[in-house]
């Protein structure tokens, strides 16, 4: 089974218009993960899931729209799952202040 977590799609999305404030120099880096994890809980009205990855760490997802089939997902299920680590950053001068990214 395969799930896609949701991530950061307003900072990954190609059809995003450059807003004002990202016009100032920046960069914006993105890994793709795949980790086969254990379900610990599932809760279907919030989407979000209790995983426990290979090395016993637990990490928490919120499915995405993509996921169809979460109803059939209970706990102790194995499942694939993909997530977006993403991490933006832009520069500004002193007295400009921080834009939002």
């Amino acid at each position: 089974m395969l799930l896609a977590a949701q991530a950061l799609p307003e900072m990954l999305s190609p059809r995003q218009a450059p807003s004002r404030h990202m016009e100032r120099p920046g960069t914006t880096v993105a890994y793709t993960t795949e980790a086969v994890a254990s379900v610990e809980s599932v809760d279907q009205q919030t989407r979000e899931m209790l995983l426990r990855g290979a090395g016993g760490r637990l990490f928490a997802v919120k499915a995405g729209p993509a996921v169809e089939n979460l109803a059939r997902v209970k706990s102790g299920d194995r499942v694939v799952v993909r997530y977006v680590e993403a991490l933006a950053a832009s520069l500004a001068k002193p007295g400009q202040g921080a834009a939002a990214l």
